[in-house]
């Protein structure tokens, strides 16, 4: 079960549609080890808050200079998971690394479209400040007809100069999700 409440208004200040969530799952479960692996040394349950605020507004003035079909949308979401309850000694698992009582996240989308919504290009960039490391994904929609779509994707992973394990090469150890390294 999970109990939640959320707002959605407009700002004229800002221009800009504001919402928000907060959300209570109780006794949720998370994997937990790594006597046998990542996370599969049993399941231990934890209650969780999810908190989420986010601003989305248009950029008519970049959709001009861009030649876009309609207006750019930005996006800008913050978001924070914390468990509650949380012990270093529990061992949580998220992905293969090791979870944290917070984790914190700053994403933001730029997206627009081209020929009347056939061609939607965007850019999302996550800032990970609790697992000092980050993601930027720029893509394109193709839009085929009433029944066909094709994304193109490519993915840069980024740090905030923490410790990595240096017989990784790839950059997904730099996301919360892959950390391996217990900060310290």
């Amino acid at each position: 079960d999970t109990y939640g409440v959320s707002f959605n208004a407009y700002s004229g200040a800002l221009d800009a549609t504001i919402n928000g969530e907060l959300a209570y799952t109780p006794n949720e479960p998370y994997n937990y080890g790594f006597t046998f692996g990542a996370g599969l040394d049993g399941v231990r349950e934890k209650d969780t808050f999810r908190a989420m605020l986010r601003s989305d507004k248009t950029l008519p003035g970049l959709g001009s200079m861009l030649g876009t079909t309609k207006p750019p949308t930005l996006i800008v979401q913050l978001t924070d998971v914390w468990i509650s309850g949380f012990k270093k000694s529990d061992d949580i698992v998220d992905g293969s690394g090791r979870k944290k009582e917070h984790s914190v996240q700053l994403t933001t989308v730029l997206s627009t479209s081209y020929r009347y919504d056939t061609i939607n290009p965007a850019l999302v960039i996550t800032a990970d400040p609790t697992y000092k490391g980050g993601l930027l994904v720029p893509f394109v929609d193709w839009v085929f007809g009433d029944h066909w779509r094709l994304r193109t994707e490519m993915a840069f992973f980024f740090d905030f100069g923490r410790r990595t394990d240096p017989d990784d090469g790839s950059g997904a150890m730099r996301t919360h999700a892959w950390a391996l390294t217990d900060d310290k």
